[in-house]
């Protein structure tokens, strides 16, 4: 009788035991699952972040391969470039268009190093243009301005009137010319020599009128150098104008687009073109790199929520690609938009979404766990009651 009661206990106390580790594994799963269902919403938003980063990194690495792309074809056309990327399309036909340079254009070798249309050349006017200005502050005569259109004209006169000595007379400008110069002055004979000319009433002073004239408003200057002439050296040429009405810019072909700055805007100007001409390889290569980084910040990303899903079996293929040219770790979740060169769009089509994996085991997980506490529960309650029912039998006979 006493054995029987003993077993009749245990079995109640037995039933108990698995209702409350039923009851246990009920409240124990949910904050587990909800860590883990906390930590992958943490990581989507995340990934979602990176991916826009790596999107916009990729727009600007095509915008700097475009510009170093438009940079390398500019370069190539020595000053023509430059007044087609400052948008003066008149100075640009001056120096490429036979219509309006005539006889000019076989002499013009757009960029080449002696030729007035190197880029180097260009830049060594403009103290020749200070200088200038100068001399007319000196005679109480207001500074020239800086024209795209003259530029280019005095290119096109000088390279002409490096292997002919004498002014081309194709644009309507006056001109000073003069060929190796003393010590590169050439205003050591324009502006010194002929202004003790005048002073003392004889021999040449057209170049020295040029230079003061109160009317001209606009100049441009050129040089080429090693010249094919008797005289040798350098050929320096510098033109000036009036200045532009309104008629005039709309009439004249040269004259489409053309500014007219102060020498010192002038200059920052041609500079500023010529950092954008040098830098644009390493604005590719900074970008290069801005979009590796972008790539690896997001294969990172994708590489914890991949470890929180099942790993693949051995030998089994990666349903993830990436590109290849993105910097990323082969094998790493590919970035929406990622492409390899064969597939310029990208693709992500068929691959599995570790987030929806995720979400899948902890769903089955969630699932198991409340079927796992509910049974034990029901199935102690049910011991324990069963053995209670037994003990009161036993107790009423």
């Amino acid at each position: 009788m006493h054995a029987a009661n003993d077993w009749i206990a245990r079995l109640i106390k037995l039933g108990l035991t698995v209702a409350v580790s039923g009851a246990v594994a009920l409240g124990a799963a949910s904050p587990a699952l909800a860590d883990d269902t906390a930590e992958l919403k943490q990581l989507k938003e995340q990934l979602a972040a990176a991916s826009t980063n790596l999107d916009e990194a990729k727009a600007n690495l095509k915008t700097k391969q475009d510009m170093a792309s438009q940079a390398t074809a500019l370069k190539e056309e020595g000053t023509a470039g430059y007044f087609k990327y400052v948008g003066a399309t008149g100075a640009y036909d001056v120096l490429t268009d036979s219509g309006l340079n005539g006889k000019l254009g076989p002499s013009i070798h757009l960029g080449a190093s002696d030729d007035a249309t190197s880029l180097d050349n260009m830049g060594a006017t403009f103290e020749y243009l200070d200088k200038c200005n100068e001399l007319r502050a000196g005679e109480g005569k207001g500074a020239l301005k800086v024209s795209d259109t003259l530029m280019a004209m005095s290119q096109a006169d000088t390279d002409w009137s490096s292997t002919n000595t004498e002014h081309a007379r194709v644009f309507d400008i006056g001109e000073n010319l003069a060929w190796n110069s003393p010590e590169n002055d050439p205003f050591a004979r324009w502006y010194t020599a002929e202004k003790q000319n005048k002073t003392n009433g004889n021999g040449i002073t057209g170049h020295y009128d040029n230079i003061v004239n109160g009317s001209y408003q606009i100049t441009g200057f050129a040089i080429h150098r090693n010249s094919s002439n008797p005289y040798g050296g350098n050929t320096y040429g510098q033109v000036f104008f009036f200045g532009l009405t309104p008629r005039m810019v709309r009439s004249a072909n040269a004259w489409a687009g053309s500014r007219s700055m102060t020498v010192q805007d002038y200059y920052a100007n041609f500079q500023s073109y010529r950092s954008f001409l040098s830098n644009a390889g390493a604005n590719v290569n900074a970008a290069q790199e801005a979009v590796n980084a972008a790539q690896k910040t997001y294969d990172d990303i994708a590489a914890r929520i991949q470890s929180l899903s099942s790993p693949p079996q051995p030998n089994q293929p990666n349903q993830h690609g990436s590109s290849s040219n993105s910097g990323g770790a082969p094998g790493a979740p590919s970035a929406p938009g990622s492409a390899s060169p064969s597939n310029p769009g990208g693709s992500t089509s068929g691959s599995r979404d570790p987030l929806s994996s995720r979400s899948g085991q902890l769903g089955l997980a969630r699932t198991g766990a409340s079927v796992f506490g509910v049974a034990a529960v029901g199935l102690g309650l049910c011991l324990a009651a069963g053995g209670a029912v037994l003990l009161k039998r036993k107790a009423a006979h």
